[in-house]
Order: C-alpha cells, then sequence, then structure tokens
C-alpha cells in the first residue's frame, strides 16, 4: 500500500507550501504598508490649512436676594476649526448603471 503513503506525503508536502505561501503573503503586504507609509510620512510637507476662529462670550448677571446687589461676569470662549482642502479635477464625470 505504498500509495496511500505517497498520499499523504503529497497533502502534507503541499499542506506546508501552502502555509509558507501565505506567511509570505502576510510579512510582504506588512512590509508594504511600512514601506507606503515611510514614503508618505517622508514626502508630506506638514503645511496646515488656514483656520477659522470664533470668540463666544457669556455674561451673566448675579442679583443677591437680601442686599440687592447685582454683580455681571463675562466669559469668553475662543474655538478654532479647520477649513478643509478643495481640490479640482478636469476629468469627465461619467454615470452608469448596473444593467448591460
Amino acid at each position: 500500500m505504498k500509495t496511500t503513503d505517497n498520499g499523504r506525503e503529497a497533502r502534507s508536502r503541499n499542506a506546508k507550501r501552502l502555509n509558507t505561501l501565505t506567511i509570505g503573503t502576510a510579512l510582504a503586504a506588512t512590509l508594504a504598508t511600512m514601506g507606503f507609509g515611510a514614503l508618505g510620512a517622508a514626502t508630506y510637507s506638514g503645511s496646515t490649512p488656514s483656520a477659522a476662529t470664533t470668540t463666544t462670550a457669556v455674561v451673566s448677571t448675579t442679583t443677591a436676594a437680601n442686599t440687592g446687589a447685582t454683580s455681571q461676569t463675562t466669559t469668553s470662549t475662543t474655538t478654532t476649526q479647520t477649513a478643509p482642502v478643495v481640490t479640482t479635477t478636469t476629468a469627465q464625470a461619467k454615470a452608469t448603471t448596473g444593467g448591460s
């Protein structure tokens, strides 16, 4: 029954080959991702778009019940929001449906 043993050996070799191929593909994908990340970090200029600033003032008035004295408090909050980057394209748009 040498035929059965050869079949098992062939399956074992193929399983090992598939495992090696899977690990190699995972390592190659990881290295490619790291390479693209490093390339992006090296070529990024670091400039930021202009920002819009909003200032909000809150005025509180308090009157004491027993003396009738009034005090006023003003609180100011500043918020900065980055404007979105606008890009243009010159390619012609084309809409299609799923039909053939």
